[in-house]
Order: structure tokens, then sequence, then C-alpha cells
């Protein structure tokens, strides 16, 4: 997070229980897609 913020990338980050996996992850999967898939201001 230090690095992004020093390099003024903006993120969301939110914690998560449990390891990076599809059982775990899927559950943000559609607000992951459309924070990425935007069109460019």
């Amino acid at each position: 997070m230090d690095l992004l913020k020093q390099h003024g990338v903006r993120y969301v980050w939110y914690p998560t229980p449990g390891v990076h996996e599809w059982k775990v992850w899927r559950h943000a999967l559609a607000e992951f897609a459309q924070r990425v898939f935007q069109p460019v201001p």
C-alpha cells in the first residue's frame, strides 16, 4: 500500500479472511470487474 501511495496509484483495500483462492475472492469479483472495466476519463 505504501508503494502504491508513493506512486500516486489509487486503490481500494479491504481485508478478507482466508487465502488468495477462488472461494475467497469470488465474492468480490463483481465489484472488482466494475472497477477495472471502466471507461477512461
